[in-house]
């Protein structure tokens, strides 16, 4: 399963379940662009991961990265955990898929 949308419509879908809490607070500050979260992401270097622990046993990747063409890009899919992705500067073309198909 999927949810795309801004992160007000993402955090009305989800508002009912504890679990996404630090995730969300986090992606809110993130998106602030006058936040200490968000000028610490903008210090990522090109193919850097810094790895930010959060309540509750959540974490944030910080990544930045140039997109791939998609014959270079690769599936990806969690049965364990939940991502939950946005894209701060530049742009992204993610597709979606049931598990198992190609």
């Amino acid at each position: 399963m999927a949810i795309f949308g801004s992160l007000t419509t993402v955090r009305d879908q989800l508002a009912h379940d504890r679990r996404f809490a630090a995730a969300l607070a986090y992606l809110a500050e993130m998106l602030d662009a006058k936040s200490v979260v968000r000028a610490r992401l903008n210090g990522v270097a090109v193919g850097a991961t810094e790895k930010i622990p959060l309540p509750d046993g959540a974490f944030a990747l910080e990544q930045a990265y140039l997109s791939k063409p998609r014959a270079e890009a690769f599936l990806e899919s969690h049965r364990k955990h939940i991502d939950v992705q946005a894209v701060v500067a530049g742009e992204e073309i993610q597709e979606v898929a049931e598990p198992g198909a190609t």
